[in-house]
């Protein structure tokens, strides 16, 4: 079972979880950027969370790989099951704009 850390991140996935929901809505607090603009792509969060607990994840990895769902999300108005090819090349575009080291880019994969 994943184990918390020393910057709580066990307590900050549970809340994320937990506040799934809002994340459909537009951030008022000036912090977020990205939020998820189809309501029906919050399932692929529901199944992430169901791979998180088979693969035993550490709850900083679960954390990065939603916000790279909560910007693929928020990138993609349409449900993510309907994008086309020419959809996922914008956004592997904007990753390449967001993240330009090979570093972030290796830290923001999704797991096996």
């Amino acid at each position: 079972m994943a184990e918390n850390d020393i910057y709580n991140n066990k307590l900050r996935f549970e809340k994320f979880v937990d506040n799934l929901e809002k994340i459909t809505r537009v951030p008022e607090n000036g912090i977020d950027k990205y939020y998820c603009k189809n309501p029906e792509n919050l399932k692929y969060f529901r199944k992430l969370f169901n791979h998180f607990e088979m693969k035993d994840l550490s709850y900083i990895r679960r954390l990065r790989i939603c916000q790279v769902l909560k910007m693929v999300t928020f990138l993609m108005e349409k449900n993510l099951v309907d994008c086309e090819r020419e959809d996922i090349n914008v956004i592997v575009a904007f990753a390449h704009k967001r993240n330009k080291t090979i570093a972030s880019k290796r830290h923001n994969s999704l797991p096996e």
